[in-house]
């Protein structure tokens, strides 16, 4: 299989294209300016800050920060009761985040 130039040797990696940069924050007040890739104009397509998502005792969703940007793919992996139906459904706006702030393009998602 060829590979595109530039892109990681390791199958199993993340591959970033290049003069790209993966970057990874390890909190929320680590990020840029909310609603913005770093250095960029356009607002993120997807971008989650702090959320949280309870039913009842259960915790589905635990402070979650997520940017996903104008044209990106993305997988949304994780075992059973990880909190991913509960996250698409607060992006989707069918259901709103007990905490934090959910925008779709700059503007709320309902």
């Amino acid at each position: 299989m060829a590979k595109a130039p530039g892109m990681s040797k390791n199958p199993g990696s993340l591959a970033t294209p290049p003069g790209q940069q993966m970057r990874v924050a390890r909190d929320d007040g680590e990020r840029a300016a909310p609603g913005h890739r770093d250095g960029a104009g356009l607002p993120l397509a997807v971008d989650l800050r702090g959320v949280r998502k309870s039913f009842g005792p259960v915790h589905a969703v635990r402070g979650l920060a997520l940017a996903v940007g104008a044209g990106e793919v993305m997988a949304f992996l994780g075992p059973n009761g990880a909190g991913k139906t509960s996250t698409i459904d607060m992006i989707l706006g069918l259901s709103r985040p007990d905490a934090g702030a959910v925008e779709v393009y700059g503007m709320a998602p309902r």
